[in-house]
């Protein structure tokens, strides 16, 4: 896996260089405002440390963009997203660096919902370190094991 900054977020991609999910650091209360982004970019570069953020990844798709189905292909498919959604509840229970879960609409495709896991670390890590990038992968890899990336 691997982590690109992007502003003042950052992309985790898996070792196919498929894009698995964001992640945004809190950066804390910034003053003043007007400058937040010179700030921001400036505690990354100085890799100051951090305690938590938020990670957004892809939860579960549907597969529903036809116009018209036979009703024993959609409890199909819907029994397919439970148990995909209880394999997401079993994986996250589990995670004790997640403070909270929200499901949120995906904002690429409209027929997937997605996570936002607040993440709090179990120590503070350096802003784009070999050591927050390893804490994020481990959180991620948890999910991948249980085959729901």
């Amino acid at each position: 896996m691997k982590v690109e900054q992007e502003e003042v977020h950052f992309k985790i991609f898996d070792d196919n260089n498929y894009l698995l999910a964001y992640f945004q650091p809190d950066y804390g209360n910034i003053y003043p405002k007007k400058r937040e982004e010179e700030i921001i970019q400036n505690m990354i570069k100085n890799k100051e440390e951090i305690t938590e953020g938020l990670l957004y990844l892809p939860m579960l798709k549907f597969n529903i963009g036809e116009e018209e189905y036979d009703i024993e292909v959609i409890k199909q498919l819907l029994e397919l997203a439970l148990a995909k959604l209880n394999g997401w509840i079993n994986t996250l229970r589990e995670i004790e660096e997640i403070k909270s879960v929200r499901v949120v609409k995906s904002h690429t495709d409209p027929d997937m919902l997605a996570l936002l896991l607040d993440i709090k670390f179990k120590e503070p890590v350096r802003l784009n370190s070999r050591e927050m990038n390893e804490m994020i992968f481990n959180i991620l890899r948890r999910f991948m094991d249980n085959r729901l990336l």
